[in-house]
């Protein structure tokens, strides 16, 4: 029986080694899950995220379509603007119609009408 009891030393080392290995092995194997779980996790926001700011890149590129045409707009319409200024009277010319209608006084002129009227009174 003295032999026995190495053996069954060796095989209560070696069972709680082995013991010990599987102790290590659950802790590693629920670990590599958690990792797991959390890659996932992260994935999953990441696509989200990937998601939300490709919609928001669409919406600010829709709005920078519609600026420019605003823009596009708005520049002919200035132009058209200035050509319509241009076909304007400028200051000077009103100012000097101005003076010619003062001079003329055309509120004193008489129709014709009134000037044949007037030339058959005088015969």
């Amino acid at each position: 029986m003295p032999e026995e009891k190495p053996i069954q030393q060796a095989q209560s080392f070696a069972d709680d080694k082995l013991n010990e290995l599987l102790r290590v092995l659950r802790t590693m194997e629920e670990r590599f899950t958690n990792i797991n779980r959390k890659l996932d996790v992260l994935e999953s926001n990441f696509l989200a995220q990937q998601k939300k700011m490709n919609k928001d890149f669409m919406l600010a590129e829709s709005d920078l379509v519609e600026m420019k045409k605003e823009l596009s707009s708005f520049n002919y319409k200035l132009n058209l603007l200035g050509k319509e200024l241009l076909l304007c009277a400028r200051k000077g010319d009103v100012d000097s119609i101005r003076k010619y209608l003062e001079f003329w006084q055309p509120m004193n002129f008489i129709r014709r009408e009134e000037a044949e009227r007037f030339i058959q009174l005088k015969k």
